[in-house]
């Protein structure tokens, strides 16, 4: 007897070494210092597929193995034994399996993976990781996951949806039963649901008993459950004059508000790595060469046989003014183009439009202003060229002066220097 239990002892130990959950941890701190957080997300997601893999799978063909009387069955993890093992430091002495075991550790690295899509802002993102949880067939069924959803949820001042979550976690949908399976974890459930519905209804004298009556009453039917129990809003800094009748309206659900409007949440953004734009383009290069004939022969009718590529630069150019209108607002402004309209328009005494000759006069200015731009352009062309002229042969003059000079350099030099000096 003493030998089998130093045995299971043995196996215990192994599990823990094999399954170790802050080594994964470590592990993905170190790629998010080195190279961002979609290498620590990948650390998280790989060890959380691996795992829930041995315990759905491995340890399903080890008891099968079991079973049939074949005690050297394997897959992947052939030291451990699938059979119960009792922990030396349950107090109650629990029996506790190996599966148990990976559970545990593999809900610690779903938290964890929660946890760092929180730390780094991307809460949408850490509302999937927990959803993903609750869904797995190895975590979903562990309190901690829905607790720790609740709390998320709550936190972000989204408490009818951390409702839900209770709800599912203690009640179950479509009379499927709790998720939840283990009773201590369900009780824990139950006092924090609580505890949140005390707070929200600021009323502390709410019982457990109200409570759970109120959640069979209206279990059959959810969508009125807030008839029962009222909620304050989503997030308490935002008032909402309209969520004490919506809570009286059975059957009506609350309209979803945007996440804008909500005061110091930064909205969530993804980050673009190389590695990520390189995939994308190996599965577009991928499927533009295996596409229907009929799309095929479309797209080589438009842009040929050749496979996409960049365009060339420029990308962009400046796009010509909208004339959307043919007032002209839309470059003149309502008022200028309402009083060009109304000159266009008028009459003379005897009925007849003006606009024409309007137009024909605003054509005249405009070739009268052109002509003069043009007269005022070759002017400026002709003196610019003249004092150029003037300046050379100025410098000529003086440069043969100063040849000229002998004794008297310095003295011509500072004549030449006035002479320069008047010139410009």
């Amino acid at each position: 007897m003493a030998q089998s239990i130093n045995k299971h002892d043995q196996q215990l130990q192994l599990i823990k070494q094999q399954y170790n959950s802050q080594a994964v941890i470590s592990d993905a701190e170190a790629k998010l210092a080195e190279s961002g957080i979609n290498a620590a997300q990948n650390v998280y997601q790989s060890a959380i597929l691996d795992w829930v893999d041995d315990v759905t799978m491995g340890m399903d063909t080890e008891e099968q193995e079991e079973g049939g009387g074949n005690g050297s069955g394997n897959s992947g993890h052939a030291e451990l034994a699938p059979e119960a093992v009792t922990s030396s430091g349950d107090n109650n002495g629990r029996v506790v399996t190996k599966r148990d075991i990976i559970r545990g550790e593999i809900v610690e690295l779903w938290l964890a993976y929660a946890n760092l899509n929180r730390r780094a802002n991307l809460f949408k993102s850490a509302t999937e990781v927990y959803e993903q949880a609750t869904n797995c067939a190895v975590a979903g069924p562990v309190g901690k996951i829905w607790m720790e959803y609740a709390r998320f949820l709550e936190e972000r001042g989204r408490p009818r949806t951390a409702q839900k979550i209770f709800l599912r976690a203690l009640v179950g949908e479509g009379g499927s039963g709790p998720r939840v399976e283990d009773d201590t974890e369900r009780d824990s459930l139950w006092n924090e649901f609580l505890r949140m519905m005390q707070n929200l209804r600021k009323n502390p004298n709410l019982s457990m008993e109200d409570l759970k009556r109120a959640v069979e009453q209206e279990h059959g039917a959810p969508s009125s459950f807030a008839g029962t129990i009222p909620f304050v809003a989503e997030d308490p800094a935002v008032g909402d004059k309209n969520k004490s009748d919506a809570s009286k309206r059975t059957g009506d659900r609350p309209a979803k508000r945007s996440r804008w409007d909500q005061p110091g949440k930064a909205p969530e953004t993804e980050k673009v790595s190389a590695i990520n734009i390189d995939t994308a383009a190996n599965v577009l290069v991928k499927a533009s060469k295996n596409m229907p004939p009929e799309i095929e022969a479309a797209w080589h009718a438009r842009d040929g046989g050749s496979l996409p590529s960049p365009p060339d630069p420029p990308l962009f150019t400046a796009s010509p003014p909208k004339l959307g209108d043919p007032s002209g607002k839309d470059l003149l402004g309502n008022e200028t183009a309402l009083i060009l309209l109304r000159m266009l328009t008028a009459k003379t005494h005897d009925g007849k439009s003006i606009g024409s000759a309007l137009l024909e006069l605003c054509q005249a200015c405009w070739m009268m202003t052109a002509l003069k731009e043009e007269e005022a352009v070759k002017a400026q062309d002709a003196l610019e060229y003249s004092i150029a002229t003037e300046a050379d042969a100025l410098e000529s003059n003086l440069d043969a002066r100063a040849l000229v000079a002998g004794g008297a350099l310095a003295a011509v030099q500072q004549a030449n220097d006035h002479e320069r000096n008047q010139f410009n």
